[in-house]
């Protein structure tokens, strides 16, 4: 009955490969048009796993970052990724290699995955991020 009051309603059922059923749970898709495409192709299996943290971020944060008061700023596809979330969240660093993650982030602006709206350095508060579609257009430069 729960399956199929699921599917009626839309609702996706996780499969127990996918999700250990929490129901505070987010997925991230990562569509196969991008893992095919050059610019994610010349990512490093570190940059793959920072995109894939990142875009988990944009679904798991419930309240979205906002830069300025304009009400009409399309927030949703903003978020936020620090050295706090990707060490000791998704430890995906470690404190002695945190250097490596603001690499990553810039080869993922550079590759066009994200773009940097805010940088909180000066401020003290967290970088607000936001996907992009650059990607699809990315040539890697001649040398």
């Amino acid at each position: 009955m729960g399956a199929r009051s699921n599917r009626k309603n839309g609702k996706y059922q996780k499969k127990p490969f996918e999700s250990s059923g929490s129901s505070s749970d987010t997925s991230a898709n990562i569509y196969e048009s991008m893992q095919l495409s050059e610019a994610y192709q010349s990512l490093t299996a570190r940059q793959v796993r920072l995109y894939v943290c990142c875009k988990s971020q944009l679904y798991a944060e419930k309240r979205k970052p906002k830069m300025t008061d304009n009400e009409h700023e399309d927030v949703t596809l903003h978020f936020t990724m620090n050295r706090h979330k990707a060490i000791d969240k998704y430890k995906l660093y470690t404190d002695a290699g945190r250097r490596y993650l603001y690499l990553d982030l810039d080869a993922l602006i550079e590759k066009g995955f994200i773009t940097c709206l805010w940088n909180g350095k000066d401020s003290k508060t967290k970088n607000i991020y936001k996907f992009s579609n650059d990607w699809q257009t990315w040539k890697p430069s001649k040398p």
